[in-house]
């Protein structure tokens, strides 16, 4: 007899037998883990939380100097992509030319950065507001 055959019970609704027979999931002790995500690092932080916090903190930061890296990447991708898709075009050709240029500056860049003293990178702040309008005031009164 096939279990999905209909039933009609006595309130008149039509039920399955394959649904009595389906037993009911068990009940959970614990809350359910979410499975662990790809971007998810050693220390249980994923790339986008240490690249967001890497956004305030001075000097070279590793996970905001890969994405860089990984985007011109893709942009060589791209643009090797579309010198193959349009027979050697020359603009396809000087826009990878440039791409490559700027590339290379900004990891020279940021290599000449890396060997600056971390002491160069402390945030000079303002004077107080007081101190700066005491010698304006002294102006206006001689």
């Amino acid at each position: 007899m096939n279990a999905n055959i209909p039933d009609l019970s006595s309130e008149g609704t039509l039920r399955h037998r394959a649904a009595a027979s389906v037993p009911s999931p068990p009940a959970a002790t614990e809350a359910p883990q979410p499975p662990p995500s790809a971007a998810t690092t050693e220390g249980g932080s994923t790339f986008m939380d240490a690249l967001f916090s890497s956004l305030f903190q001075p000097g070279l930061n590793p996970p905001l100097h890969n994405l860089m890296n990984f985007t011109f990447y893709a942009l060589f991708v791209s643009l090797a992509a579309l010198i193959f898709l349009t027979s050697g075009n020359v603009h396809v050709i000087a826009l990878l030319t440039i791409a490559v240029g700027l590339w290379a500056s900004v990891n020279w860049f940021l290599a000449e950065l890396k060997k600056l003293p971390v002491s160069t990178f402390q945030v000079q702040t303002a004077p107080p507001e007081s101190q700066s309008e005491e010698p304006q005031e002294q102006k206006t009164k001689s």
